[in-house]
């Protein structure tokens, strides 16, 4: 699998998300805002978006699990040493 066919699996389970969940992950996950930030920017308590991006995160690991699945098992197989 290429790059870009991984960030548009990436891309399209991000638009899968709620918009609440979405707006946390592209501000957090992103853009590189920290939690207080994104907080300060939505108008949001801390917790509130602590949660929404663990939920999000959830989600997206479903997604995504069965395309990215294969990649964690190769990365998680031990090399040879010569």
């Amino acid at each position: 699998t290429g790059w870009s066919d991984e960030a548009e699996l990436v891309r399209s389970a991000i638009l899968k998300l709620n918009p609440d969940q979405r707006l946390v992950v592209v501000l957090r996950l992103m853009e590189g805002y920290s939690t207080a930030e994104t907080a300060r920017i939505l108008d949001l308590p801390m917790g509130t978006v602590l949660s929404r991006l663990m939920r999000a995160q959830e989600k997206l690991q479903k997604i995504l699990e069965p395309y990215f699945g294969e990649i964690n098992e190769r990365k998680e197989t031990p090399v040879p040493v010569a």
